[in-house]
């Protein structure tokens, strides 16, 4: 389930990853790989060096510096998602489409002088399309801060794993530090030191061909960012690139895609975007259902 986290999440994640957190139907088009199960806990990282200045042209500086300074009061976020994955040509092609949503908030903890400060997120993706034949199929993947859930509802299945070890001072959610790159809120220290980072035409990426004119009309007037992994760093290992577009009225993210070491294709659409929205703390609950529904629950390293 790593990789399903690490591109879903992480194309969604991603698009809002320079912005500074609180303390410390869709045009047709295509994405990542369905994921295995992330480790327990929080692993130490590996020392990476930022590059210096020189790396980063001007015109990107200045795009992440406004990033940066954007939505510096972001609380909370729902958006409805559409996630596609396109497979390889040894795998036979095609994709598989997923629609849901998305929600997100910058603090889990119960108060404000809680510290490290806990964030959380859902993905709960609701519908499945393959070979054009759309199906009701509800999967979700729930983080409140210190367990991550993964919720099949067709199958009954529910696992819990602990993703924060007890006592650690380290954020999951924060690239290098935790066992899944959801990277919301990350310093741009951080980007850099992992990614080369450079601002790219809105076009630049993107699929060719009549049926992808809606996406190219869609993402019109964005501004796009191109991240390549660093050699030796953990996204290195999974992804080629990582391209994210942002809409220039508000610099908030609407579109995501990478291109994955083994050939596959992730992207992730996020529209209905609302900032700061009333998010009850019952979204996040990790509770498992009651046995006597037929669920099966598994839980992981409590």
């Amino acid at each position: 389930m790593t990789t399903l986290i690490n591109s879903l999440v992480l194309c969604a994640g991603l698009a809002l990853s320079l912005q500074p957190t609180a303390t410390p139907p869709a045009p047709s088009p295509a994405p990542a790989s369905v994921p295995a199960s992330p480790p327990a806990t929080v692993v130490d990282p590996a020392p990476i060096s930022a590059p210096g200045p020189s790396a980063m042209d001007a015109s990107t500086a200045e795009f992440l510096d406004s990033l940066e300074k954007a939505e510096s009061d972001l609380r909370t976020l729902r958006a409805d998602l559409q996630y596609i994955k396109t497979f390889s040509e040894l795998e036979g092609g095609g994709r598989h489409i997923r629609r849901g949503s998305i929600a997100y908030a910058a603090r889990m903890n119960a108060s404000p002088s809680d510290l490290p400060a806990r964030r959380g997120f859902v993905v709960d993706m609701r519908q499945l399309i393959v070979d054009d034949k759309l199906r009701e199929e509800r999967q979700q993947y729930i983080f409140d801060g210190t367990f991550l859930v993964e919720r099949y509802e067709q199958e009954k299945r529910f696992i819990r794993r602990r993703a924060v070890a007890q006592g650690s001072t380290r954020d999951p959610m924060r690239i290098g530090e935790g066992p899944f790159p959801l990277p919301l809120g990350q310093r741009r220290a951080d980007m850099v030191a992992r990614f080369e980072v450079s601002e790219v035409a809105t076009n630049d990426g993107l699929p060719e061909g009549p049926a992808f004119d809606g996406l190219r009309k869609f993402l019109a007037g964005t501004r796009q960012l191109r991240l390549v992994p660093r050699p030796g760093t953990d996204q290195a290992r999974d992804f080629r690139d990582i391209r994210l577009w942002y809409r220039t009225s508000d610099l908030l993210p609407i579109f995501a895609m990478t291109s994955n070491v083994d050939d596959t294709r992730a992207e992730v659409l996020l529209t209905n975007i609302q900032r700061n929205p009333e998010v009850p703390a019952s979204t996040f609950s990790v509770e498992p259902p009651e046995a006597s529904a037929g669920w099966e629950v598994q839980i992981v390293r409590e």
